[in-house]
Formats: C-alpha cells, structure tokens, sequence
C-alpha cells in the first residue's frame, strides 16, 4: 500500500496491506485512530482493518468470505457494511461484529447518498434504500 501526502506528485510505501488479496477498500473517519481514521479492506478471507497510520492489520470480526463491497456511514462512521457473496452485513461497532442485513435481491454495490443515506446498487440493476418503516424500496432521480 502506497500513501501519498502532496496530491499524488509522490508516492510511499507504507504497508503490505492486509495477506489474502484486496477486493474492496476504504478510509473511514471512525474515531479512535492515531492519525485520522481507520482503514477496511475486503478480501478474499473477510474484512481486515487497520489504524490508517498503517500500524497492523487484523480481522474486523468473525464475517468470512469474499468481501465485493465495502462502506461506512459518513454520518455514523461506526456503521461499517460489506456484502459477502450478494448478502449485505453491518456492523454498528467498527467491525467487531456483524450482523446480516435482510434485502429482497442480492447486493453488488454500497454507497451513501445525503438523501436516501444506505443505497444498494442489485443484481438486477435496481437501486434500493430503506424508507423510513426499513422496506427495501427503489431509488428514482
């Protein structure tokens, strides 16, 4: 893993990253990190994270399988998701445990919006969030 302090004009490397291959990746602004947030990758094996002054590498919890997606909640940074083979998980404690999340189709892509928050991209093509009763519901522009 390479780190770069000036917009990419130069390059460091500072870590090996996490063992088994790296499937999905992100920085979050979790607290509780001594630089300014936590690292989560997604492999082969499950989530790993580090503190992103890149100081160790470990599992984030028990969830195993190859990880195709990975998000957090800018707005709650302790809410961590991740989809292992089209299921969705959360963790609502910054990876130390995970819960399956119940969603009609299989998950292929996370993001956050401002207005729908979680937003699931389906292997149907569908986008879905959750209203305000937790249904699944299409996104329309």
């Amino acid at each position: 893993m390479f780190r770069s302090r000036d917009d990419g004009a130069e390059w460091v490397k500072v870590d090996n990253g996490p063992r088994e291959p790296v499937q999905a990746f992100l920085h979050s602004d979790m607290p509780g990190s001594m630089e300014s947030g936590w690292l989560f990758a997604g492999t082969t094996r499950g989530v790993a994270r580090s503190m992103d002054c890149f100081c160790f590498w470990g599992d984030a919890g028990e969830l195993r399988g190859t990880v195709s997606a990975i998000d957090y909640d800018p707005w709650a940074p302790e809410n961590v998701y991740a989809v292992i083979e089209g299921e969705l998980h959360r963790s609502s404690d910054g990876g130390e445990t995970w819960a399956g999340l119940e969603i009609p189709q299989a998950v292929t892509a996370l993001t956050f919006s401002p207005t729908e928050r979680l937003v699931v991209g389906t292997e149907n093509g569908e986008l879905l969030s959750q209203n305000a009763s937790g249904e699944w519901v299409p996104v329309y522009e």
